[in-house]
């Protein structure tokens, strides 16, 4: 599709005049912590234990969750995954108020490690509680291994069967 001049000025004089009556409008005031003040309409979950936060990606440091595709390493995992990251989404998408606290530490990838706060509640702690994540440990989870009540570390299987309904 090719746009001479002017069909490209007929398209860029609508949007902008839309844009200056947005903002003559009256505002709503952004969702802002009083600890960050990060405005949680930039907040974007890329994984189910990270996050973009105002363009700047944090890793959580209290949970470790499956992969998502194309990283997992199997089905069950990929699916786990993308439940994981939906649940970190609308707890995000549903929060007022959040609270980042890093730890000083970066993993591998760049990303800041640190706690995070949805509303006072904590994000790592709340996606393990609920078997969306894993705490941590010195020998990743496995989430290929068949589940198992005897796994050391294993998510709440209660989690695990809500994601068929």
């Amino acid at each position: 599709m090719t746009f001479s001049k002017r069909s490209a000025l007929g398209l860029l004089v609508p949007a902008a005049l839309a844009a200056a009556l947005a903002a003559c409008g009256p505002r709503e005031e952004a969702r802002t912590s009083s600890r960050t003040d990060v405005a949680l309409n930039n907040v974007l979950a890329t994984q189910g234990d990270a996050l973009m936060i105002n363009g700047k990606h944090v890793r959580l440091a209290n949970a470790e969750a499956p992969l998502r595709t194309p990283y997992a390493r199997c089905w069950a995992e990929a699916i786990a995954g993308r439940e994981a990251r939906k649940r970190v989404s609308d707890l995000a998408t549903a929060a007022r108020e959040i609270d980042i606290q890093p730890t000083g530490k970066t993993d591998e990838y760049g990303r800041t490690v640190a706690r995070v706060s949805l509303d006072g509640l904590d994000l790592g702690e709340s996606l393990v509680q609920d078997g969306y994540a894993v705490t941590p440990g010195e020998h990743p989870f496995n989430w290929c291994a068949p589940v198992s009540t005897n796994i050391d570390n294993a998510p709440n299987i209660n989690a695990l069967a809500d994601l068929g309904r």
